[in-house]
């Protein structure tokens, strides 16, 4: 593989963009320009990058955008990636494929997953990953106290983070 791959990022939500910077920090993606839109990028007349990195949100405008990075850049890898959850992003996949991504990369949770889709994308295979949905995390409840899912009433500790509560035996037990 290479080292220094020159690779773009398009993604509109900042935090996702910031995320995959990081990601891609120390590896041999080189991130040669990031931005919300392909607008931001086309007045730095940038020179084709080895990699493009498309955020997908499912949105209906994906495919254009696919198609015009497509003749932008014909020799470059294409990968859409996306973190949505339930079964739309997974009725995406053959339409952003035939729009012009050599990859779709979904729910991955992993930095070295991410990085070896990247690798194999830059192999021209045709490529799918689909990572698992995570967990079902602590969620804030509008009285402002937290429930974790699957268990017994959460209680906060002084970090704000969420704990299962203890049962009446537990709390007993810890007190003798």
């Amino acid at each position: 593989m290479r080292r220094g791959i020159p690779t773009l990022i398009i993604e509109s939500r900042t935090l996702l963009r910031e995320g995959l910077i990081s990601l891609l920090h120390a590896s041999n993606f080189r991130v040669v320009a990031s931005a919300a839109t392909l607008d931001e990028l086309e007045p730095l007349k940038l020179e084709s990058p080895g990699v493009l990195i498309v955020g997908s949100t499912g949105a209906a405008d994906d495919l254009p955008l696919l198609e015009k990075l497509s003749r932008t850049w014909p020799d470059c890898t294409i990968v859409a990636i996306a973190d949505e959850d339930g079964h739309s992003a997974r009725n995406d996949i053959p339409r952003v494929l035939r729009g012009g991504a050599g990859a779709y990369i979904l729910n991955v949770q992993s930095r070295d997953v991410l990085l070896k889709a990247l690798e194999l994308a830059l192999l021209k295979q045709r490529l799918v990953v689909v990572g698992s949905t995570p967990d079902k995390s602590p969620v804030s409840q509008p009285n402002g106290g937290s429930e974790v899912t699957g268990s017994a009433p959460a209680r906060l500790d002084g970090n704000g983070a969420a704990h299962p509560a203890l049962s009446g035996d537990e709390v007993g037990s810890r007190h003798r």
